[in-house]
Order: structure tokens, then C-alpha cells, then sequence
């Protein structure tokens, strides 16, 4: 009989794998800290040693080189979703193979594992009833996710220099990212797999940290708490199909902004000037808008009261642009009709998640 190691520190993600790799006829032996890891590789001889790097006390690459040293020879592979700079990081540091993005992770692991232990006939499809029991789970698990997510998150803020909590922060949204990667809510899964991008990201490079990152990071982890309700996640719709309009007098802002929205998969839209966006606005619907506030031709706040007056944007989320974070810019943006800010210079990753909380919200209130 075939023998996996199983190991990640979080107990709903590894008792689903578990399962599913005993019911394929697999053994498993699953270990939540490195600790046990070790024990296990040295006294059960995995024929496959499956690993998801994200766990306390370490960094990613530490942690895949630490199972290196533990398991010589034998097969590691690494489950994530980083992004592949990241992932051939991990290659290097001993991972035979990383599960990530490019390979949609958990709906073939079972069928790639099938494949490498010579499995024949296997059929990848959950039992009837199981995929609604497991989302039952991780729906009842998240709000005290969240709410530990979102406490680590304010004790950040009031310490900064706190590296720590960065770390922390990025855990636990990996473990929230997980979650919904297993069970392929796609939906959902962008907005997760998004948020812990951005957290890695500025785990890894702290100075990208502003008011506006933070704020955005915050309203992410609160808007969660609605997206993990079960009646909600049957509602979400792919964001694929969103159309975005961004509204820029700079070319160097509307590339940045085509790339963060590339980067969530999102179609896009730019126009340059007021008049512009106006024709294009009265022809076309989108499912958010970005308005520059500070244009030559004219204010971006006069634009939004204006784009309120077309009937198909009554209720189309609009995000202000803005170097300015003044609470006066910030009144009168939300006079003027608009639903948010972001600051100028852009965090790709931030404006992304920005993104996606805003065509999540515009589906809920239109549904």
C-alpha cells in the first residue's frame, strides 16, 4: 500500500486531505509542526511527502529546506499559491514540485498523486453530499478565523515595527486561502488567493506599507466575514466577467492600473479625460468604475456626480484615485456619490483586492 506524508499546520485542511487520500486507498500520516514531520519521514518512509510551507516559526523557503534535510532523496512536494518567483524559490531550496496557481492546485492534486503512485482508474469526483459538508465546516470555522485574522491585523497597526505580525497576518490568510482552494470555490478563491499575495508581498517588503494599504487590508478581512456565509458564497459569480473603467489623465497610472487588474484576471477599460469617459459611460455598463480625482479637464469628483446621472451607473461601485488622504477629500468623495479611495503611488496587488471587494459588493446589492 502506498504511503503519503501529509504535512500542514492547519487541522481542517489536512483532515479533508486525509480523507479523500484514504479513500483513494492511500495511507497517510499527517503532521501539523515539523516536529512531528520529521518523526514520521524518519520512521514511516513516505513513498510522497506532501508539504504546504506556510507555517509558524518559519518563512517558506526555510521550511522546504528544512523538509529537504529531513527527507534526503525522497519525493516533496510543495502545496502554494505564491507567486512563481516565489515558487521557483522553493524549487531551489529541494521541492521535486510545486502545486501552485498553474496546475489549479486542489482540483488535480488527487488525480497527480493518483498519476505518481501508479494508481490506476481513479476517479477524481467528491461523494455526493461531501462538498457541502466540508463548506458547512469551513464556513462555521471562519468567523473565529476572521476574527483572530482581524485582531492580529489591529495589534499590527498599533506596533509596526513589529515584524511579527506581518508574518501572522499572511498565515492566517494563507490558511483562509487554503480553505477555499480545496474545496475550489472559485468565486471566493479570488479574492483569498489576491489577499494572501499582498500579504506575502509586504511580509516581504514591509516599506510598501501606507494608510491606504491598510485600510484596504482591513476592509478585505471584514468583508470576509459576509463572503464565508453559506447563503452568500452561493450568490458570488466569477469576477472574470466584470468589466472595469478606469478614468486617468496619466498613461503611466492607467498601465499600472491595467497591470493590477491583469493581475486578478479582470477586463478593463481606460478613457483619459472626463468628456471621454462621459461617451463611453452613456454606451457601456461596467461593474466598477475608477476616477481619477485630479484631472486637468476637470475634477474627478464633478465626473462622479455626473456618471451618477446616467441611469445604468446609479449604483455602480466607483473608487477614487488619489494622492490626497485628507478626511475632507474623503467627505466629499462620498458626497459626490462615490463608494471608496485608494492612494496614489498604486500597490498593483492592493488595487487588485480593491478591486475584487468592490465587483463582490456590486453582486451582492444587485442580487
Amino acid at each position: 500500500m502506498k504511503r503519503i506524508l501529509l504535512v500542514a499546520e492547519d487541522q481542517l485542511v489536512s483532515n479533508y486531505h486525509r480523507l479523500r487520500f484514504e479513500s483513494m486507498g492511500i495511507t497517510v500520516d499527517a503532521a501539523r509542526s515539523t516536529e512531528s514531520a520529521r518523526r514520521l519521514a524518519k520512521d514511516r518512509n513516505p513513498d510522497l511527502t506532501l508539504f504546504d510551507p506556510i507555517m509558524t516559526g518559519f518563512s517558506p523557503i526555510e521550511g522546504v529546506e528544512i523538509m529537504r534535510g529531513v527527507l534526503g532523496e525522497r519525493a516533496l512536494w510543495i502545496l502554494s499559491r505564491l507567486p512563481t518567483p516565489v515558487a521557483r524559490a522553493m524549487e531551489k531550496a529541494g521541492g521535486d514540485r510545486v502545486l501552485g496557481r498553474g496546475t489549479a492546485m486542489e482540483g488535480n492534486l488527487f488525480v497527480l498523486v493518483a498519476e505518481a503512485l501508479g494508481l490506476p482508474n481513479f476517479d477524481p469526483a467528491v461523494a455526493e453530499g461531501e462538498h457541502e459538508a466540508w463548506v458547512h465546516s469551513i464556513s462555521a470555522a471562519a468567523p473565529e478565523s476572521i476574527n483572530v485574522l482581524r485582531t492580529t491585523l489591529h495589534d499590527f497597526i498599533k506596533d509596526p515595527r513589529s515584524g511579527v505580525g506581518l508574518y501572522e497576518i499572511f498565515r492566517l490568510t494563507h490558511q483562509l486561502s487554503h480553505r477555499v482552494s480545496m474545496l475550489q470555490l472559485e468565486a471566493l478563491g479570488r479574492l483569498t488567493t489576491s489577499m494572501e499575495t499582498l500579504m506575502y508581498d509586504l511580509y516581504a517588503m514591509p516599506e510598501q506599507i501606507n494608510p491606504s494599504v491598510v485600510r484596504t487590508v482591513s476592509q478585505a478581512i471584514d468583508f470576509l466575514a459576509v463572503l464565508f456565509e453559506e447563503e452568500t458564497l452561493q450568490r458570488l459569480k466569477d469576477p472574470a466577467s466584470a468589466d472595469v473603467f478606469v478614468v486617468d489623465d496619466e498613461p503611466a497610472a492607467r498601465q499600472m492600473i491595467s497591470a493590477a487588474m491583469k493581475l486578478v484576471q479582470l477586463k478593463i477599460t481606460c478613457a483619459d479625460d472626463p468628456e471621454m469617459a462621459l461617451s463611453v459611460l452613456g454606451d457601456n455598463q461596467f461593474d466598477l468604475i475608477f476616477l481619477d480625482v485630479n484631472m486637468p479637464q476637470g475634477s474627478g469628483f464633478d465626473l462622479c456626480t455626473q456618471v451618477r446621472q446616467i441611469e445604468d451607473h446609479r449604483r455602480t461601485p466607483i473608487v477614487f484615485l488619489t494622492g490626497m488622504n485628507t478626511f475632507q477629500n474623503r467627505a466629499q468623495g462620498s458626497l459626490s456619490g462615490g463608494n471608496d479611495f485608494i492612494g496614489k503611488p498604486f500597490n498593483l496587488l492592493e488595487l487588485g483586492v480593491k478591486a475584487l471587494i468592490w465587483i463582490f459588493k456590486g453582486q451582492l446589492a444587485a442580487g
